[in-house]
């Protein structure tokens, strides 16, 4: 099993990504000219996505599952309903997409032990990543791997860990601490066996790549 410090440390991550201030009040998306009212729009469903996100981090962390997925399903729903025609601001398009949910998505049933779920939104994650956020694709790899390995799948959540770039790896404490952690979940739940090894020898690769 992985590391209960990963969950920890999952969790605590989830609830401060998802209480990031909304720049508008949602009151406000009636006033002002029509170009502010399309922008209040934006700023409304943004807060709807962090105040169904907060709640999914919340009920996380008091592990209750069934309200995570209620939470999480609103703010999926709240981004659907978003027009994608409409205007929107540069930190909006940066940080608020598909990619952003299922990354907290995938981080709330890691924490949960709900690892099915968590390896199903860390594909839907990696697959909706732009392909400068080297970073958060590293985390969400690793996440995977860690999912993987809970499910007893040691062969294939070894060769996901491994698709991590050297850079990646050594680069970014966060990244790195999270390799760390699966290293020795994967040396607790395969010990002496060929994966192992396999991994051993991956990681030994880093310090003459980077």
């Amino acid at each position: 099993m992985p590391d209960r410090r990963l969950a920890q440390n999952t969790s605590a991550w989830t609830c401060s990504r998802v209480h990031a201030p909304v720049r508008l009040a949602p009151e406000k998306q009636n006033a002002g000219s029509a170009s502010q009212r399309v922008r209040g729009r934006l700023h409304a469903s943004t807060a709807a996505f962090h105040t169904s996100a907060m709640w999914a981090a919340i009920h996380c962390t008091a592990q209750d599952s069934t309200s995570t997925r209620r939470a999480f399903e609103q703010a999926q729903d709240t981004m659907l309903r978003a027009d994608p025609a409409d205007y929107r601001p540069v930190w909006m398009l940066a940080f608020y997409d598909q990619a952003e949910l299922d990354s907290l998505v995938l981080s709330a049933y890691l924490a949960l032990g709900d690892y099915p779920a968590a390896e199903y939104h860390a594909h839907r994650c990696l697959s909706a990543l732009r392909p400068h956020m080297v970073r958060s694709r590293a985390i969400a790899t690793t996440r995977l791997a860690h999912a993987q390995l809970a499910q007893g799948a040691a062969d294939a959540a070894t060769a996901a860990a491994m698709t991590v770039t050297a850079n990646a790896a050594t680069q970014h404490a966060r990244v790195a601490r999270m390799l760390q952690e699966f290293g020795a979940a994967l040396r607790a739940t395969a010990p002496r066996t060929a994966t192992v090894q396999t991994w051993t020898e991956h990681v030994a690769t880093w310090r003459t790549t980077v």
